[in-house]
């Protein structure tokens, strides 16, 4: 970061753009690492503006819609960043449907789309992918298109510290490595990468905890399918009956599955090719 840049970074998506105001260069460089594919250097205008305050004990965190907060810790201060940045930048319009899941890509224009609650395993399935060379549509976030299909929100990961350790990855793989924390920002980058344009659902997977080590899969029917994304829509976007053709067009074309599975690096292979 020059001495120009110094101060502010900017981050745009489709037609919104977010300041982050800080005299720490540092912060500001690893705040740059969560959004590398939506940073621009000189914007015309700012839609929001978050400034970072250094206090005696922590910070102070200005521009958020609910108010100015006091953060004690760096990470909980690059948490609230996070946040708040993505719901601004989700915001953009065209306001659009966005899905609380996972995704990579298996094939040109298939995907698969994985779906369940907190701690299920999407992410960690989505990191066992990347980390094999699939390209990843994202983790946590995906933008559901007019046509049914889904694109990239490009948001590093957040994934378990001991995962992350047990794949032997590369510390430079995490933006903001601390070996006392329990999770880590995972960069896709430097294995399978992102995966460009919108591209077809070929299988959704509502993934759910299993005490066996028996993996369990069933196929269910559209109806069940729809429902499961109708609840995976984050309340950022457009509701369930905003954009219901979207995804009736989403499962037409797809085998939806429930994934009963214990552990993601075991099942990761078998649910990518089965």
């Amino acid at each position: 970061m020059t001495d120009s840049q110094a101060g502010q970074v900017f981050f745009r998506y489709r037609d919104k753009t977010v300041a982050v105001v800080s005299s720490e260069s540092n912060l500001l460089d690893q705040i740059t690492e969560l959004f590398p594919g939506y940073l621009v250097r000189s914007p015309s205008e700012s839609s929001a503006t978050f400034q970072v305050k250094r206090k005696k004990i922590g910070w102070l965190l200005v521009g958020l819609p609910a108010g100015d907060l006091s953060i004690a810790t760096r990470s909980g201060l690059i948490d609230e960043l996070e946040f708040a940045i993505t719901v601004e930048l989700l915001s953009a319009p065209p306001l659009a449907a966005y899905i609380h899941g996972s995704a990579v890509l298996v094939r040109p224009d298939e995907a698969i789309l994985v779906l369940g609650k907190s701690g299920a395993g999407k992410s960690s399935l989505a990191l066992h992918w990347c980390v094999n060379g699939l390209q990843v549509l994202g983790d946590d976030i995906l933008r559901l298109e007019p046509s049914g299909k889904i694109s990239a929100f490009q948001r590093m990961f957040e994934v378990d510290s001991r995962r992350f350790k047990k794949l032997g990855l590369d510390k430079n793989a995490s933006p903001f490595w601390s070996s006392l924390s329990s999770e880590v920002w995972f960069d896709p980058r430097g294995y399978g990468g992102w995966a460009s344009g919108a591209h077809g659902v070929a299988r959704v997977l509502l993934v759910e905890k299993n005490v066996s080590e028996k993996m369990k899969l069933s196929e269910v029917g559209i109806e069940e399918a729809l429902g499961w994304l109708s609840v995976s829509l984050m309340p950022e976007g457009l509701s369930a009956g905003e954009c219901l053709d979207d995804l009736i067009s989403l499962v037409k074309h797809a085998r939806c599955f429930r994934a009963s599975i214990q552990d993601p690096a075991k099942a990761a292979p078998t649910l990518v090719d089965f």
